[in-house]
């Protein structure tokens, strides 16, 4: 982390500013190399590669300052390729916390998914990809890690181990009204002895994308994560409804993940995580996805991170596809 003292002698003159505003740098930047052999398509035996190489690189600039009516209000700006931004201004206090950017949404903030918070390295390759699309892996279905849309948010106080969070978002002028997105969820968080607990119901409705496509998207998800000495369960259930304009369903994809993480010593850290999905509703091609995940961490140094990953996936749909994907990587953290 790198600090940035910013000049303060007007910030308190302004606005009875009882400490210093500094600005927070941190980062990484990973480089990985992932190998794959599924058995869908042609892209393969058409001679395409079944390698790759990728890289990610992101900065978080943040900042805070507190006055002397208690209350905090700080900022958060993310850019990670130079394809991707995210932000966020936030005022804290005895109320709780108004969030105002795409970060800290109610369901990028609750949601426990193992697969997609990056506890882990993970990558399926070139086909499953796109193939899996009918059974998104995302446990919200899209858009809980931040987005491109701008929304509010409100994070209630910590209540006996209770919170509550409500987002809403707005698509934009581009966009019908009808396809802005509300979110609401609920985490209860706890500990036994020497155990420690969360579990967390979350909704997110998303409505038409034009006023009449027909493509309203209600998503529910809840799980628990529980950890014990070196080892930490999470379960989650997600289930994604999309409806047309008479309120018919016309898809209805369920999911769930099970995670199993191992501390196995203070420099490496193991995972083993199991993803089930299916598409209800689809009578024609019966999407299915059975897939495993084999995660390993090991830190070299604080900082310094040797990444590595083993994905096997068995896919049934219009296009059946089953394999497996390797990936090995490396991340310096600042």
């Amino acid at each position: 982390m790198r600090k940035v003292l910013l000049t303060t002698t007007a910030l308190v003159a302004l606005g009875g500013v009882s400490a210093a505003s500094a600005l927070d740098i941190t980062g990484y930047q990973r480089f990985s190399y992932t190998t794959w052999d599924d058995t869908g398509g042609t892209a393969e035996t058409g001679g395409a590669n079944d390698s790759s190489f990728y890289d990610r690189n992101r900065l978080n600039f943040s900042h805070s300052m507190t006055g002397d009516n208690g209350l905090t209000v700080g900022g958060y700006y993310r850019v990670q390729d130079l394809t991707e931004a995210y932000n966020e201004v936030y005022v804290d206090g005895d109320f709780g916390s108004m969030r105002f950017g795409n970060r800290r949404t109610a369901g990028a903030s609750i949601y426990t998914s193992v697969i997609n918070n990056g506890d882990f390295l993970f990558r399926t390759g070139q086909t499953a990809a796109t193939e899996f699309a009918s059974v998104n892996t995302d446990p919200m279905a899209t858009d809980t890690d931040a987005s491109a849309d701008m929304s509010v948010t409100y994070a209630s106080p910590n209540l006996s181990g209770v919170t509550f969070m409500g987002t809403f978002k707005d698509s934009g002028s581009a966009a019908a009204n009808s396809d802005d997105t509300t979110e609401i969820g609920i985490n209860y968080a706890g500990s036994m002895g020497d155990a420690s607990f969360s579990v967390h119901a979350l909704n997110r409705d998303t409505g038409d994308t034009t006023g009449s496509a027909g493509d309203e998207v209600e998503s529910m998800q809840y799980g628990f994560d529980f950890n014990v000495g070196a080892f930490g369960f999470v379960f989650q259930r997600s289930d994604e409804e999309t409806t047309d304009t008479s309120g018919i369903e016309t898809a209805e994809v369920k999911s769930n993940e099970y995670a199993i993480r191992y501390q196995a010593s203070d420099d490496m850290q193991l995972g083993i995580i199991k993803f089930i999905s299916d598409e209800k509703l689809d009578n024609v091609n019966n999407p299915k996805l059975d897939m495993n995940v084999y995660g390993a961490n090991y830190t070299v140094f604080p900082g310094f991170m040797l990444q590595a990953s083993h994905v096997t996936f068995d896919y049934e749909g219009a296009t059946d596809n089953d394999g497996s994907a390797t990936t090995f990587g490396l991340r310096i953290d600042f």
